[in-house]
């Protein structure tokens, strides 16, 4: 596929997808459509870390930001 900005929506999109499908196929192994919103917003937040030096720190810190339900 070519490189240009009529396919750069089509690229990210599929880049993206995938990088989801690899993280539910070899973490959660299956997926309920109720449930689906909350994978994705978890590997957005893994995704958008990933150069965190400590990982867990900002997970416990954004935990305590978020209210309770």
């Amino acid at each position: 596929m070519a490189f240009n900005t009529l396919n750069n929506y089509c690229f990210f999109k599929c880049i993206s997808g995938a990088i989801i499908k690899r993280q539910i196929i070899n973490q959660h192994h299956s997926v309920s459509a109720k449930h689906l919103p909350k994978y994705v917003a978890e590997c957005v937040f893994k995704y958008n870390n990933r150069n965190e030096d400590d990982m867990f720190e900002t997970l416990v810190k954004n935990s305590m930001l978020s209210p309770l339900k």
